[in-house]
């Protein structure tokens, strides 16, 4: 399933060819701190990995639950659901990581802003979380800009790295979306 984001963004399907995109991007010591599972360094046994379980999580949740961020066709980033809450359909989280040469020209926030109106209007969600590590200032503004709020500061609820990080949790509703819309 391809969800079109503009003219030369979509989010779409991981495939075998997005690995070279994977390994060249996902190798950048900031990504990797941004993130929380993306190992460092980031072999072809991770990339292999990683395609292999967005393709069997596809076929066990009968529907796809990670896409890759796709610009012009290439592999610029990547976001997912995390199936957090198992048996409660109208509750998720989601995190994502773009490229570093995409950073601060508002992709993310577009992707973001689309892909949670895909949650709520396609696939049924009526709350969508997105935590961000407490340092991670550039990711919590583009929650906020994509219309998330800020819940709460979560303590030690994070390990990387050997020690334990807070973070900042960000909430968007399905009623947020159509208060949004009505103003």
């Amino acid at each position: 399933m391809v969800i079109k984001v503009d003219e030369h963004l979509q989010l779409d399907k991981i495939t075998m060819d997005d690995k070279y995109n994977l390994l060249k991007y996902l190798n950048n010591p900031i990504v990797y701190k941004n993130t929380l599972t993306v190992p460092s360094p980031y072999t072809e046994n991770d990339a292999d990995w990683w395609i292999m379980f967005v393709y069997l999580k596809e076929k066990e949740e009968k529907r796809l639950t990670n896409w890759v961020i796709r610009m012009d066709g290439k592999l610029i980033g990547g976001l997912g659901l995390l199936l957090k809450y198992p048996g409660d359909k109208a509750k998720d989280e989601f995190g994502y990581w773009l490229a570093e040469p995409y950073w601060n020209k508002g992709i993310m926030t577009k992707v973001v802003k689309v892909f949670t109106d895909f949650c709520f209007n396609q696939l049924g969600y009526e709350v969508l979380e997105a935590p961000v590590f407490h340092y991670n200032h550039a990711s919590a503004r583009v929650l906020v800009k994509a219309g998330f709020k800020f819940v709460r500061d979560i303590k030690n609820v994070y390990e990387k790295d050997g020690k334990y990080e807070d973070a900042k949790l960000f909430v968007k509703t399905k009623k947020d979306l159509f208060n949004m819309a009505a103003s």
